[in-house]
């Protein structure tokens, strides 16, 4: 009774991912627009975005489930220019945008898109969180060696609180800057500020906690002898989760996992999951079913895709995904109300135009609803992850040619596919993720596995 009720979760688990409404889609109604923060709602989708058709505007774009657009509201807020957007959605579904640049303000709005209130705050607003009608946003300041943390009305705008100014370094020229955010259910908030120089160099990050109620920022340090340079933080109770990168010159790029207590207390940490010059993640969402899942980019040999790493709380490696092409940069993902995730992004066009897009997957990372092409071929690697072989079937196939790569990009096994089903020896092969191709006289697929 047990197997039979096991495998009936299953088989509705399945139905369920593909059940799941999945798109791709692109909005070309401005002349250039850059999207940067996508909010999930159960009717629908709102992109915020700064566009530019006579001046830049702060545009929000409202689209169905299905990524069709509903309205497009374009605001003549004050915009300097094409600068990073950040926000988060309160629990009435209210969205607060900031333009990174100092100059420029935040802004509340409806989830209709209507402008409740814009505030000035000469600081450049990297990072924020909301909860309990309280918006706490961080950022440096007008010279950019120094940062403050702000306690926020969020019903009106006004500042109730401003930390004093904390890791204010400004011996490498460019300063300091907030790279993440966190809040806990006990009210903690967490920041992680990180140093670059004048090349750009990314140098680690220092760690921050406000102590609930007491108006103090403690500065703490994980119990590791690593240094990480932190992308994304989030909160699971009164717990923390980074994504991170190893900090080397000119390689900002995250191949780390790390569960920590905010007394500095290591609860879980990964290391090099992957090469750090061929997998950039950025972006991360914990799910209801404690899945840890981060988006960013990987690249092989010049071909960049979007990527979907999945992790479990431990920081096992469990899933990953890629699609898109080298014109499409993704900006922010998020959860929606089907468990699956929501990317937006800009995509470049053939006239250097840049024009909004959306991807909807569903909970594991996959586009179910892409159409496809007649006969078109399926390839199927098990077991993965892996330790001895990995089996690659594809069904009707006749020839063909399998690669697989390595995380640097090297080639490492290639062999010709006379019949659907060659095996991959993996001994001695390291663990950690390889990106396989088959490519066949009409058609290329690629995928992943990973190597225990």
């Amino acid at each position: 009774m047990k197997k039979i009720f096991t495998t009936y979760a299953l088989l509705m688990f399945v139905l369920t991912l593909n059940a799941q409404t999945t798109f791709e889609k692109s909005y070309d109604f401005y002349g250039n627009a850059f999207s940067d923060l996508v909010f999930s709602y159960d009717d629908g989708y709102l992109m915020a975005m700064i566009s530019y058709k006579s001046q830049y505007n702060l545009s929000l774009v409202k689209t169905d489930l299905n990524g069709d657009t509903l309205w497009t509201k374009d605001h003549e807020v004050e915009i300097t220019g094409l600068f990073d957007l950040n926000g988060v959605a309160d629990e009435q579904g209210n969205i607060y945008i900031a333009s990174t640049y100092k100059n420029d303000n935040l802004w509340k709005f409806d989830k209709d898109g209507n402008l409740l209130w814009t505030k000035k705050y000469s600081t450049n607003k990297e990072e924020m969180v909301v909860k309990d009608n309280f918006l706490w946003v961080c950022g440096s300041n007008s010279a950019g060696d120094g940062n403050y943390l702000f306690k926020i009305d969020a019903s009106t705008g006004d500042s109730l609180w401003r930390s004093p100014q904390f890791n204010g370094d400004s011996a490498w020229g460019t300063g300091s800057y907030c790279s993440s955010i966190a809040l806990a259910d006990n009210n903690e908030v967490i920041v992680t500020v990180s140093l670059q120089n004048a090349y750009f160099d990314v140098f680690p990050s220092k760690f921050f906690k406000l102590i609930p109620d007491a108006n103090q920022l403690v500065e703490f340090s994980l119990n590791t002898d690593e240094q990480y340079y932190v992308s994304d933080t989030r909160s699971v109770g009164n717990e923390y989760i980074s994504i991170a990168a190893k900090t080397e010159s000119g390689d900002d790029k995250t191949t780390n996992f790390i569960r920590y207590s905010s007394d500095g207390t290591i609860l879980a940490e990964k290391h090099q999951l992957f090469d750090c010059r061929a997998v950039g993640l950025y972006k991360m969402a914990v799910t209801n079913d404690n899945r840890v899942v981060a988006m960013g980019f990987y690249d092989l040999a010049g071909e960049e895709k979007i990527m979907f790493h999945c992790y479990s709380m431990n920081g096992d490696s469990l899933w990953s995904t890629f699609y898109g092409e080298n014109d499409k940069y993704a900006s922010d993902m998020k959860i929606t109300t089907d468990g699956g995730f929501i990317i937006t992004g800009d995509l470049n066009t053939y006239n250097n135009q840049n024009h909004p897009f959306l991807i909807k997957t569903n909970a594991m990372g996959v586009l179910t609803g892409m159409p496809e092409k007649p006969n078109t071929l399926r390839v199927l690697a098990y077991p993965n992850p892996a330790s001895d072989a990995v089996m690659f079937t594809v069904p009707g196939l006749n020839k063909g040619v399998l690669s697989i790569y390595n995380s640097t990009g090297q080639l490492c096994f290639e062999t010709l596919m006379n019949s659907e089903k060659t095996v991959w020896n993996i001994n001695g092969c390291k663990a950690g993720l390889y990106l396989y191709r088959v490519k066949t006289a009409s058609e290329t697929f690629s995928g992943s596995v990973v190597v225990k």
